[in-house]
């Protein structure tokens, strides 16, 4: 698990997602929802995915958002590539996840107590090969980001804490992670992807993702830098 930076300015990610929120303070898009949107029970698996936010994000995604788009292929094949030897599968939309105080980002299943898995779990599925970039768009720290083990099974979670601007490329099929209830004051937004190096990429191995139930296979989940 490794922390780098890029420039904000080639790769803004952080003003699209205000556009597309309406909301100038991303830390304080809590504060940006209608009147008629509450949310007073934490999250769970079932509906951390489908708040107003991400009704709003994923509504442009479908419709094809080529600003974003365009800037995220970009960010792969100059930013995340350098970091391989080999040509990159990577997930072909990015997951969009916020973390609003008194909730979590990820939620648990009914029989889990805090959530905190592996995405090789069987309920999750993702291959082995994969390898995680996590990319917060407003200062991640404390209890408003991913906590994560050092090391398989040592279960010593300590808080992946970033700045925008900032990137960790780590392996989420290998350490076990997942979130707290967020006692700052402070919205977290952030995109995290999945890459596989197209060298290590087996599909007839693959299974589908649990929330979109797409194939982790090229053309569904996944796409190539070319």
């Amino acid at each position: 698990m490794k922390k780098y930076t890029y420039d904000t300015k080639k790769y803004d990610f952080a003003n699209l997602v205000r556009e597309a929120l309406k909301c100038e303070v991303l830390s304080e898009a809590h504060s940006s929802l209608p009147k008629d949107v509450v949310y007073n029970e934490v999250f769970d698996i079932y509906n951390d995915n489908t708040t107003w936010y991400h009704k709003k994000v994923y509504n442009k995604f479908n419709n094809g958002w080529s600003e974003f788009m365009n800037i995220y292929r970009n960010f792969i094949k100059e930013e995340i590539s350098k970091h391989f030897d080999s040509k990159l599968v990577y997930q072909a939309k990015p997951t969009f996840r916020i973390h609003l105080p008194k909730n979590v980002a990820v939620g648990a299943y009914e029989n889990d107590n805090d959530g905190f898995h592996r995405d090789s779990d069987p309920d999750y599925g993702h291959p082995d090969d994969e390898i995680n970039i996590y990319l917060p768009l407003t200062d991640a720290y404390g209890t408003n980001t991913f906590w994560v083990e050092s090391k398989k099974n040592k279960k010593d979670y300590s808080p992946m804490e970033a700045a925008y601007g900032e990137y960790y490329i780590w392996k989420g099929t290998e350490l076990a992670h997942g979130n707290k209830l967020n006692d700052t004051n402070k919205t977290r937004i952030s995109f995290d992807f999945r890459v596989i190096p197209k060298s290590s990429y087996n599909p007839e191995t693959y299974k589908s993702s649990m929330n979109t139930k797409k194939k982790f296979i090229i053309g569904d989940y996944y796409d190539e830098i070319v």
